[in-house]
């Protein structure tokens, strides 16, 4: 993967993850990212998914920051996108000890179980050719 391409992808998952999981941020168990009424209001739940969404956002922020230079940000990019892979494996292990989750938790799992390894792969190539 380019530099170039690097950077597209990691700036279109940035800010996917700031304006989706933002509404987790902003409306909790009231998501329009969660199917409507699946997701029951409960107090500490709602609390964890601000929070949560809050985490999300920042993560996102610090990603569309280090894009510009995303050959010399190693640390801070593997750090991000290990986490990211962390909570797919843990989707996927959720859908098979608890059950489906709705359609976008899904595709999310889908997105970063087997892109982030190749988006560390990239970005670890580039920055050894910066290096040189």
């Amino acid at each position: 993967m380019s530099r170039r391409l690097l950077q597209v992808v990691n700036l279109a998952l940035a800010l996917l993850t700031v304006f989706l999981v933002g509404n987790s941020l902003v409306f909790g168990t009231g998501s329009p990212i969660y199917e409507p009424g699946l997701v029951p209001d409960l107090p500490s739940l709602d609390s964890n998914l601000c929070f949560m969404g809050g985490l999300a956002v920042g993560l996102g922020l610090a990603l569309i920051w280090i894009t510009p230079k995303i050959e010399v940000h190693t640390t801070i990019f593997r750090l991000i996108w290990i986490c990211a892979l962390l909570g797919g494996i843990r989707r996927m292990i959720s859908a098979v000890v608890v059950g489906e989750p709705p359609l976008p938790m899904i595709l999310f799992a889908v997105i970063e179980v087997p892109l982030v390894p190749a988006l560390i792969y990239s970005q670890h190539t580039i920055s050894k050719v910066a290096d040189a």
